[in-house]
């Protein structure tokens, strides 16, 4: 994963868990994070870098991914 990128995600992690801190009984699919939780810090980003960034908090224990309507959704971790 190129440097750039690499940054991108860790900044779009950290949007992620300020949103959560806010709204911490949030839940969505990558789209929806893009979409409404991001959308109101930054503009354009992509839902691979979204993605990139789910797994990372996933790993960390941050996030923890749920399955609704065949729909994978992330909510903060307890």
């Amino acid at each position: 994963m190129a440097t750039e990128q690499t940054t991108e995600i860790k900044e779009i992690s950290l949007l992620i868990q300020r949103y959560l801190q806010e709204n911490p009984t949030a839940s969505d699919t990558v789209e929806g994070i893009a979409q409404w939780w991001l959308k109101r810090y930054r503009r354009n980003i992509s839902l691979e870098n979204v993605q990139c960034a789910m797994d990372l908090l996933e790993a960390l224990g941050i996030v923890k991914k749920q399955i609704y309507a065949s729909k994978i959704h992330y909510q903060k971790q307890d």
